[in-house]
């Protein structure tokens, strides 16, 4: 396994908590003496070497992201924040190695959410996290799922609101891209919306939908 590139700030190890209790470690990326013995650590708990979100896919899921150093700011976000992106990390699209971490300010709860991810000059993945983001009301779309103009290759998605406890936002394959079905489009591009949805049995996502 290779050394872990400190200077972009690489991710070198990543572990998801299910529930309250469950913790199931999601890969080790690189090699560095941080993560060699590395164990869970409680959000509110403050460490600086590791950076808290919530999954995409439901809120009672986890990612906790470990470095080799610390890179977590001193600077809390303010009010004015919550929303705005405050952090991003890139993936090359030849592999899955989160890294070139850039954050701004430090969530006050201590777990950031995954607003999505984009496809950028077809070389690596951008993706952004915010500090909060708002509960989806009733009907309401949950995320956006990004075309590439004119094609039905998947360029990235965009989550709206937070679905309900119970309930997931689904980011399956939509029968609709065959066709290109699409639903609107603005500055990114024409995407596909999707919906919340009762939560059966969903399984931890692949690496690559893991940001």
């Amino acid at each position: 396994m290779s050394q872990c590139d400190i200077d972009n700030n690489q991710v070198c190890m990543a572990m998801l908590r299910i529930g309250v209790a469950t913790t199931v470690p999601q890969g080790l990326y690189c090699a560095c003496e941080a993560c060699q013995n590395w164990t869970w650590t409680e959000p509110d708990i403050v460490d600086n070497m590791a950076l808290n979100w919530y999954h995409h896919w439901r809120g009672d899921w986890l990612i906790q992201y470990r470095f080799c150093e610390p890179v977590m700011p001193s600077e809390r976000c303010t009010d004015t924040d919550q929303q705005r992106v405050v952090a991003t990390v890139e993936v090359d699209i030849g592999g899955w190695a989160p890294t070139r971490l850039d954050i701004e300010c430090r969530c006050r709860s201590g777990i950031y959410f995954m607003q999505g991810w984009m496809l950028i000059k077809e070389t690596f993945w951008k993706y952004d996290y915010v500090c909060d983001r708002p509960r989806c009301k009733p009907k309401e779309p949950c995320v956006k799922r990004y075309l590439a103009r004119s094609s039905t290759h998947t360029v990235g998605f965009r989550f709206t609101c937070s679905c309900l406890a119970g309930q997931y936002c689904a980011t399956e394959q939509d029968e609709r891209i065959k066709t290109y079905d699409i639903d609107d489009s603005d500055k990114q591009g024409p995407f596909l919306y999707g919906y919340c949805r009762p939560v059966s049995v969903v399984r931890p996502a692949s690496k690559r939908s893991k940001g």
